[in-house]
């Protein structure tokens, strides 16, 4: 396969990636100092890896942005006509970014191809939280004064409920700390 290279948007004339899934820094003046110019050669920018996926930093005009190499390579070299928010890798390796190996997918079509395709096991972790329905939550009271005023489904309930942090709430419900958001917190269980 050829690699061809585009520029990567918002950074035209300074970066380029390819359909290879590598990101090219282009040759240019930069500043060094007050008056003085260098210049630094074009030449292939190393990624680095972020929960198994390459990102890498690309600079302009002094600011810094992370993006993930996966990303780019589809923003240049595959139309999203559906608007789908993330990118799938369809052999399930994290860190192939050739244009063949990507498509964009929704959420629900990522887990989808875990299961079918690269035969992952169902677990608690793409089951998602559903508060009192789900089979490892607890309930939660909210205590004041000694005083039950709110019972939720589960931690994650109650944090969406009051705003309080979800960790702190579990740690006062296994009587590490002593209270959050000015409230006692219980398991049901406990009471």
């Amino acid at each position: 396969m050829d690699e061809i290279w585009k520029d990567i948007e918002g950074y035209e004339g300074l970066y380029q990636v390819s359909n290879l899934g590598r990101v090219k820094f282009l040759e240019r003046k930069v500043a060094s100092g007050y008056s003085a110019f260098r210049v630094i050669k074009e030449h292939i920018v190393t990624p680095r890896l972020k929960r198994g996926y390459h990102r890498i930093r690309l600079c302009k005009e002094g600011s810094k942005r992370f993006f993930f190499v996966h990303r780019l390579v589809a923003d240049a070299f595959i139309p999203n006509m559906e608007n789908k928010p993330t990118i799938n890798h369809k052999d399930g390796i994290r860190n192939n970014n050739v244009v063949s190996n990507l498509e964009w997918a929704t959420f629900h079509e990522q887990i989808v191809h875990s299961y079918d395709v690269l035969h992952r096991k169902k677990s608690m972790a793409h089951l998602g939280k559903f508060g009192k329905y789900h089979n490892r939550s607890k309930a939660v009271y909210q205590i004041i004064n000694d005083e039950v005023i709110a019972e939720f489904g589960s931690i994650r309930e109650a944090t969406r409920a009051t705003n309080i942090n979800c960790s702190s709430i579990g740690r006062c419900c296994r009587g590490i700390q002593s209270e959050a958001g000015g409230y006692q917190w219980k398991y049901k269980e406990e009471e």
